[in-house]
This record gives C-alpha cells, sequence and structure tokens, in this order.
C-alpha cells in the first residue's frame, strides 16, 4: 500500500507518475531504514512520518540511527527531499524521470517541497476537452459522491468548538 499512488485507487492504472511516487517511498525507505508502511509518532504511512518532520523543521530525524552519523548530511537531505517531491499526492507535480537522475547526480537542485503536504485532489485538474490549459471548466457530472458524506464527521464531534474559537 505504501508504494501506490493516491490516483491509482481512483483510476484502477499504473502511470509513469505512479512509478515515480513508488520511487519516491523506496528512496525515504532507504534513508530511514523503515518500511512504508510503518507506525511511527501517531502515523501509518512513512511518507506522512517524513513530510510532518519536513514540516517541523526536522528532516534529518529521518534519517536511520543505525548510520549513527556517519552519512553525508547534504546527501540525505537531498535524497529525502526527492522522495518528498517524488511523493507529491498531485500527479503531475512530482519529478519527471530525467530531472530524478539529474537531482541524485547532484547537478540539478532538488525542486521546493512545501513543509506541508499538499491535499490529493482527484481527478485530476485536467480542462474539458483535454489540452485546452485556458479552459478553467473542468466536468463534474461523473464524479459520485455518494461514498465521502459516509466519512464525513458528525456535527456533534465539532460542539467542543466554541463560535469564538478559531481553527486558523
Amino acid at each position: 500500500m505504501g508504494y501506490i499512488a493516491p490516483e491509482c485507487f481512483h483510476a484502477g492504472k499504473a502511470t509513469q507518475q505512479s512509478d515515480v511516487y513508488a520511487f519516491g517511498t523506496v528512496l525515504l525507505e532507504v534513508v530511514s531504514g523503515l518500511r512504508p508502511v510503518t507506525k511511527i509518532d501517531g502515523f501509518q504511512l512513512l511518507v506522512d512520518w517524513v513530510w510532518s518532520l519536513h514540516r517541523d523543521g526536522r528532516l534529518l530525524d529521518a534519517v536511520d540511527q543505525r548510520l549513527g552519523g556517519d552519512y553525508v548530511i547534504e546527501e540525505a537531505q537531498r535524497v529525502l527531499l526527492l522522495g518528498l517531491a517524488c511523493s507529491h499526492p498531485i500527479a503531475s507535480e512530482r519529478p519527471k524521470t530525467q530531472e530524478i537522475v539529474q537531482i541524485i547526480s547532484g547537478s540539478v537542485p532538488v525542486p521546493y517541497v512545501p513543509p506541508f503536504r499538499p491535499a490529493f485532489v482527484w481527478p485530476s485538474m485536467m480542462p474539458v476537452g483535454g489540452g485546452d490549459i485556458t479552459s478553467t471548466t473542468m466536468d463534474t457530472n461523473s464524479l459520485p459522491t455518494s461514498h465521502f458524506v459516509s466519512e464525513l464527521a458528525p456535527r456533534s464531534s465539532y460542539e467542543q468548538y466554541g463560535d469564538d474559537d478559531s481553527m486558523v
């Protein structure tokens, strides 16, 4: 499960971009020494844990402790950031294969990795009609919504927050 890109659950097929996602998971696995489905610090997936460390400015805490500091910090950081970039929830935001090779070799810097893991969006925001990127409309008539309703928290679960409390 930890190697499967989020869009594969919806599309039911693998793509080059989903392979990049899996490669990102392998990178995180190699550097951390942990399996992709690992319960650690309240997270069930390795990628979520590493993303939280990145958010907190503690990315290098993901490096396998068995290395005992015997590694090049810049290389570990590069590979961890590349692993997160490859594990971006939105397939079109993941680096291309050629760029990955250049990043690993050090000839190209790692792309920007936001501190917070972006939300997965399905379907991808392709314009209606295929390739017209100037269009801002999207056909959502075929999107089933019934399965989303069952996952919503009941209203009573929000009652602990008063009207004066802010979530921002």
